[in-house]
């Protein structure tokens, strides 16, 4: 019989042991200070993920202050779609768990009974008939790294309080298990919400516990309606090369027309409906090069347009939003690439997602001298 759990005699048999080193979430003294030495490949990947605009600068600044906070929780907050999954694994690369386990948890798809059991694990006898799962849960597997828990209002209080006593002494307890089951263990939590979380605790669908826990390290992810049309245009043209990259096929350039429609809708499902729109593009332009008005989806014309207000917007100014040509848009996104490469226009290109000659096509029309 497998025993997973901790055994009597304080040995483990099936649980991994704790790490040896500093003590948890305690960097060695003599080692690089985590947020002077984050990666290139990472610190373009923060880019990529959320845009160039200073409001996005700034948020990724804010990544990497709470990724340096190892072991605290993070609470990740923003609407469905705002790509609170990828922050997470972003948060994960770049501290000391990136050579560890990530574990993401559906809160959503899950009843209260699977949830304890995902999450934390049961005193069973190990492996189940016809079943190769084992008694570990979440939490167990991605001892040393991370586990991401999306979204947390989805969770009974049951399981939230549970989880708030995992989180305040760091020892698993184990669904049906005795205290000689316990098992310490080095587990970084990220939780997501896609409610206001004062709401949420409102409604009792997150606990005041553990929203105090979770809410030292907080993040909001704006919705796409509220980012610029820099970073909208940066996302348009990032989405279409992943997807293009995906598929094996698809335009190496986006119509005038066609990037106004695509940054200047309102995405009430963010970037995931962004991404499901492009997607269905590419298909419907097949071999053309160029992705056109006429191979979006007719529909995305009959929703409104973003509209971006408050004490500060895109443009640097108090009050109302200011239209901006989205061709001066595209322009500045393509300037500000080619000065980050140092005019190289190879690598410009690659970043932007497009032909070296349709980049040197738009640095034509847009009389760029780099």
């Amino acid at each position: 019989m497998i025993r997973w759990a901790r055994s009597r005699t304080g040995e483990y048999t099936h649980a991994p042991p704790l790490q040896t080193g500093p003590p948890t979430g305690r960097p060695a003294s003599s080692g690089p200070d985590p947020e002077s030495s984050i990666p290139p490949g990472i610190a373009a990947a923060l880019t990529r993920a959320l845009g160039t605009s200073s409001e996005m600068a700034r948020l990724a600044e804010d990544i990497r202050r709470v990724a340096a906070r190892d072991p605290e929780p993070v609470f990740l907050v923003g609407e469905p779609g705002t790509g609170k999954g990828e922050v997470a694994r972003l948060i994960h690369s770049l501290g000391r768990r990136s050579p560890a386990r990530f574990e993401a948890v559906p809160c959503a798809g899950l009843d209260s009974s699977e949830a304890a059991r995902t999450i934390f694990g049961w005193a069973g006898d190990g492996i189940r008939e016809g079943n190769e799962e084992t008694g570990s849960g979440t939490l167990e597997r991605a001892h040393g790294g991370t586990v991401f828990l999306d979204p947390i209002e989805r969770l009974t209080s049951e399981v939230q309080h549970r989880l708030v006593g995992f989180l305040e002494d760091g020892t698993l307890h184990p669904l049906g298990g005795t205290a000689d089951l316990d098992i310490p263990l080095d587990v970084r939590v990220i939780a997501a919400t896609h409610l206001d979380p004062e709401e949420a605790m409102g409604m009792g669908s997150l606990s005041p516990d553990l929203h105090r826990i979770l809410g030292k390290a907080s993040i909001h992810l704006p919705p796409l309606r509220d980012r610029t049309e820099e970073d909208r245009v940066m996302l348009v043209h990032r989405i279409a090369r992943e997807l293009r990259r995906e598929m094996g096929h698809g335009p190496l350039d986006v119509a005038s027309d066609a990037l106004a429609c695509l940054v200047e809708h309102s995405w009430p499902g963010n970037l995931r409906q962004m991404r499901n729109v492009v997607e269905r593009a590419i298909l419907t332009a097949g071999d053309a090069e160029t992705l056109r008005l006429s191979h979006l989806p007719a529909d995305l014309h009959s929703f409104p347009t973003a509209t971006r207000g408050g004490p500060e917007t895109g443009n640097g100014r108090e009050g109302g939003f200011r239209a901006e040509s989205l061709e001066d848009v595209e322009r500045r996104h393509i300037e500000a690439t080619l000065r980050h490469h140092d005019g190289n226009r190879t690598r410009a290109a690659k970043d932007l997602g497009i032909a070296r000659a349709t980049l040197i096509s738009k640095i034509k029309r847009y009389g760029l001298d780099l």
